[in-house]
């Protein structure tokens, strides 16, 4: 966290607010906030910096937000077993009524049938409340939602989000030129191949950088 806010503030030279999203089921306890170091003559370093700790919030926090985000982030929440299959029947609610696009609706209903597997009792259970609870229309477009059409597309929409990342990084930090020149090169990129691009772009600092990623991608073995 320390690395990321001084890279940042190296090259824009504004205030930075340090923030980490904690996604992970365990540990529970509170995460470190905080890095420094200092000897025995002089405190050197004393760096602070916020955190979301998903597995410490309740998920009806934000029950009631009709937020795309707070969608995503609730299977990731403090769920206690009981609860499980409302919350499954919560976030379908929210996906209809949020009215986002067919890429976007799939991309976080994947993240939530990979955060939220229900057992057969469960699931059971989930969709018995969907019929009872939910108006025809919110259940229509739940269905909708979750068809095979919409699963079909999922892994095109994550492959589409992860290129725009990745001509997103290239243009804050190097200019739409650049992004322009490389964008043929990103998009022929496979799902992997643009996951390992993210990593180590965040460290590029000249296009030299850029040129030397993609010819050692290319090079022959």
């Amino acid at each position: 966290m320390f690395l990321y806010t001084m890279r940042i503030f190296e090259r824009h030279r504004l205030p930075i607010y340090p923030m980490a999203l904690l996604t992970w089921d365990t540990p529970k306890k509170p995460a470190e906030d905080q890095f420094g170091f200092s000897f025995s003559d002089l405190d050197v370093l004393s760096f602070r910096f916020r955190t979301i700790q998903l597995n410490r919030i309740n998920w009806r926090t934000f029950l009631m937000q009709d937020n795309p985000v707070a969608a995503a982030l609730m299977s990731k929440m403090q769920i206690p077993k009981a609860e499980r299959p409302q919350v499954k029947v919560e976030l379908m609610r929210m996906l209809a009524t949020l009215r986002l696009n067919p890429t976007k609706s799939a991309l976080i209903y994947q993240f939530m049938i990979n955060y939220i597997r229900l057992n057969a009792e469960e699931e059971q259970k989930a969709q018995e409340t969907i019929k009872k609870i939910l108006p025809p229309e919110i259940q229509e477009q739940a269905m909708i939602i979750t068809n095979e059409w919409i699963e079909k597309g999922l892994e095109k929409g994550k492959l589409l989000a992860q290129r725009t990342t990745n001509l997103r990084l290239i243009s804050r930090r190097f200019g739409e030129a650049a992004a322009t020149a490389y964008r043929p090169l990103i998009e022929s990129l496979t799902p992997s191949e643009s996951d390992q691009f993210f990593d180590v772009a965040l460290f590029f600092t000249s296009e030299a950088d850029l040129e030397s990623w993609f010819s050692t991608r290319s090079a022959p073995e």
